[in-house]
């Protein structure tokens, strides 16, 4: 009588539903290629200040829209910890960029410049984007006059900024 040997067949279970999950987490790991916070601390002395994780909301003002938000708290903190760097400044310029489109830079500026404007400080949103301008757009404000209308000399600054709905926000 030829039958099946149970406990090899088990063994092999038990093996394969621990080595090929473990197998793919393992390659997972040693193919991410997303930057981490250990790996900038590892490769640099600049201090971190703060790591603001993608937003699911389709909206760009989640600081506003979303106070209670893990992300909008981030950026709270990230507005403090700036605000030890700026604290001799009268008037801090924070410029947010990056190499890479879709990096969330009009993200970021958006958002951080909300926290500050909630601190009851007149807060001026640049949007220096002249390829694809859009930071308008998230406010509901008009793109006919800007930096590039400034730059050129057709418009003067005090035309050129925008208030929003927002106490203490405006955008040029």
């Amino acid at each position: 009588v030829v039958s099946p040997n149970r406990m090899k067949l088990t063994l092999m279970a038990l093996f394969g539903g621990f080595a090929i999950p473990l197998s793919l987490i393992f390659l997972n790991y040693l193919f991410n290629k997303k930057l981490k916070e250990e790996d900038i601390r590892e490769m640099t002395d600049i201090p971190v200040v703060g790591n603001i994780t993608r937003s699911p909301d389709k909206v760009s003002t989640v600081v506003f829209d979303n106070p209670n938000s893990a992300i909008a708290e981030s950026f709270r903190l990230l507005r403090s910890r700036l605000q030890f760097f700026t604290k001799d400044a009268k008037a801090p310029v924070i410029l947010v960029t990056s190499s890479m489109p879709e990096d969330g830079k009009t993200f970021a500026a958006i958002n951080l410049a909300s926290v500050y404007s909630l601190l009851n400080k007149k807060t001026v949103l640049v949007g220096f984007d002249l390829r694809k301008p859009k930071i308008y757009n998230d406010f509901g404000l008009s793109n006919e006059k800007g930096v590039s209308t400034w730059l050129i000399g057709q418009n003067k600054i005090q035309d050129i900024i925008q208030i929003t709905r927002f106490d203490n926000l405006s955008v040029i």
